[in-house]
């Protein structure tokens, strides 16, 4: 099972092997959840560069690329190149994966009920963009 850094955090997360990108472990900053780590059995895997571009392109139709940071991404392109599940309690994740058909399983949340597609909208005239500049209204 492929691990999200907020399960991964959790104190009373107790997993026999940990799959997980760098990203995450880079993630960890305090001296506590350092401490929290250490000993576990952590694999760190690497997505090939096509699973990314994949979960890029997927990411872009749901709207979720305006949402997902590089590590989730990563995760969910881990997820889909090895076919393991993936243990998040991130709802942007969770959307993606879905419409994906990954596998996944929450920690401490409920999960999500359906794929939700989100659209960019400018903060101004509110019509739906592509894109960081408005070409309606030229804002950004």
């Amino acid at each position: 099972m492929i691990y999200d850094s907020s399960v991964l955090l959790n104190s009373s997360c107790n997993f026999d092997e940990i799959i997980t990108v760098q990203e995450v472990i880079n993630e960890v900053k305090d001296k506590y959840s350092k401490l929290h780590l250490l000993g576990r059995n952590i694999k760190i895997l690497e997505p090939s560069k096509e699973y990314i571009e994949k979960i890029k392109i997927a990411a872009e139709k749901t709207g979720d690329i305006y949402k997902l940071s590089q590590t989730d991404i990563k995760l969910l392109a881990l997820a889909l190149e090895t076919n393991d599940v993936i243990i998040t309690d991130d709802y942007d994740i969770q959307n993606l994966a879905k419409f994906l058909k990954i596998k996944y399983k929450t920690f401490k949340q409920t999960g999500i009920k359906k794929i939700y597609i989100f659209k960019k909208r400018c903060k101004y005239c509110k019509r739906e963009i592509k894109g960081n500049i408005c070409e309606f209204c030229g804002n950004r």
